[in-house]
């Protein structure tokens, strides 16, 4: 698949989010159950997608990371507005770059449960690490097939 298109589809987690922002403030859905069923789809649907970029051949490191690039920007975006600004922008890129890691919160947030409290910056760095190893185990499981 062309890099291009690996790059658009790596924002299926940002359109994810959106959508999950859209029930959770305009049909009020905020349940437990809801953001555990939301967040299953959301890894369901990021394994699939991440399969089906996946190359009939090698080069699986290329396709993780073009599939990856966009949460790595957005990653950088949110650590920028957290540590240097601390505060997020009130435009299009400090809202999507929160958006982006929506789904990914209920998982990042359960495996660091542990900790006494819980920040955001750790939460999206969990986030982006769950991504890329979803994708990873996406596309490597199926280019390893003859």
């Amino acid at each position: 698949m062309k890099k291009g298109r690996l790059f658009l589809l790596g924002f299926y987690p940002m359109a994810v989010g959106y959508l999950g922002n859209w029930l959770i403030l305009r049909l009020q859905v905020a349940s437990g159950t809801f953001m555990i069923l939301y967040s299953l789809l959301f890894w369901t649907g990021w394994f699939v997608l991440s399969r089906m970029a996946a190359p009939k051949g090698g080069r699986t490191a290329s396709v993780v990371f073009w599939l990856c690039l966009p949460s790595l920007v957005s990653l950088a975006l949110v650590f920028y507005q957290e540590w240097v600004r601390n505060a997020y922008w009130f435009n299009v890129v400090g809202f999507a770059s929160q958006m982006f890691f929506l789904p990914t919160i209920p998982l990042s947030t359960t495996l660091l449960f542990w900790s006494n409290s819980i920040t955001m910056p750790p939460v999206y760095f969990v986030g982006f690490l769950l991504l890329f190893g979803v994708c990873w185990l996406g596309v490597g499981g199926k280019s390893k097939k003859k």
